[in-house]
């Protein structure tokens, strides 16, 4: 069997064909798979399995953009779940609208789901074709997570597991199908459903600063009203760095009063990975603070943005915190801006 430890373009082409086997490590779990239009390596993964048919392959691809290329469909209504979960442990049961996977497809429909790991998906964008992927183990037995153990099955023609892997606590993922407008669970796992559902149904765009004592109380505020102004589809919170349970800031407070905000039950909210998991859209108030955020969790770097950048503005919105009310003023002048620059791209994009 080959090994392959490290990212690089050439190695990988020259050992890799349609036919070839593949251990892998999705970013929870170690997996066999092949090129995803290889029928005959998908029945020999079968044959080791000692199973039959399409059921338990997952067809891994490095970015949501593929799903364009081969015609992968969802309901409407749950557009948003992909840039959400994406990369992560959840899988997604897609419309092949197509049949470019008719050999892996049941009723139609295939499983996919952008790994956690990016050595994987640096590896598939590599060989330029989706993969299969199921756990190592044969049917009815609990999957194989010990290096040694695999490779005494000897199923594998090459094995990609670069040196620089993070392994993580083995866990199976959430299975959702998303064909329909009620999101339907066939596994829970990694995310919990309720969760899963709410997200469905309104989208969560969360505003981060340091504390949530000033600028992002203001952001989430203002964004709130837009949206209700204008029978906006979303959830709109604000956390930050710090503690929870502090009270929004004396000066933010009064220049949300006089703007016509009520932000006297505010209390700071700490950021943590559920309300990070929980969010299709993290707007920071600066670089720093999506370096942090990045820093935090690096799957979720593909919906971190800087308020001004997803606005279209280029600055950050400095930390007034301690100063005098007229940078308090002046920060809720470029938010407000800044937001309504946001809910325009949101309509428009809808």
């Amino acid at each position: 069997m080959k090994k392959i430890y490290e990212i690089n373009e050439q190695k990988i082409l020259n050992v890799w064909d349609e036919n070839t086997i593949l251990l892998h490590y999705t970013g929870y779990m170690y997996g066999i798979g092949c090129s995803a239009f290889s029928k005959e390596s998908c029945r020999k993964i079968n044959k080791f399995k000692k199973r039959d048919g399409a059921k338990g392959f997952i067809i891994l691809m490095p970015s949501i953009s593929w799903l364009a290329r081969y015609e992968l469909t969802l309901h409407e209504k749950n557009k948003r779940l992909p840039a959400q979960y994406w990369p992560g442990n959840i899988t997604m049961i897609l419309e092949d609208t197509k049949n470019y996977f008719s050999h892996l497809s049941i009723d139609g429909k295939v499983a996919v789901r952008i790994p956690s790991d990016p050595n994987l998906r640096k590896f598939i964008s590599i060989i330029n074709e989706p993969i299969v992927s199921t756990s190592v183990n044969e049917s009815g037995e609990q999957p194989l997570q010990n290096l040694e153990e695999i490779d005494k099955k000897k199923w594998f023609d090459l094995a990609f597991i670069p040196q620089n892997t993070q392994l993580k606590i083995p866990e199976p993922s959430t299975i959702i199908d998303v064909t329909s407008k009620e999101v339907k669970c066939i596994r829970e796992g990694m995310y919990a459903m309720e969760d899963i559902r709410r997200s469905a149904d309104k989208s969560h765009i969360l505003f981060v600063c340091t504390a949530n004592i000033c600028r992002s109380p203001m952001a989430e505020y203002i964004a709130a009203k837009m949206v209700m102004d204008n029978n906006m589809n979303f959830r709109i919170s604000s956390a930050g760095f710090l503690q929870s349970g502090i009270n929004i800031s004396e000066n933010s407070f009064k220049v949300l009063q006089n703007h016509g905000y009520d932000a006297g039950a505010h209390l700071s909210t700490q950021l943590s990975k559920t309300l990070l998991n929980d969010s299709w859209l993290i707007l920071t108030m600066t670089q720093e603070h999506k370096r942090q955020l990045n820093e935090l969790d690096p799957d979720i770097g593909h919906k971190i943005f800087t308020l001004s950048e997803f606005s279209g503005v280029d600055n950050d919105i400095e930390d007034v915190f301690g100063l005098d009310i007229s940078y308090y003023q002046e920060a809720y002048g470029e938010i407000e801006q800044q937001v309504k620059m946001l809910i325009d791209k949101l309509i428009e994009e809808d």
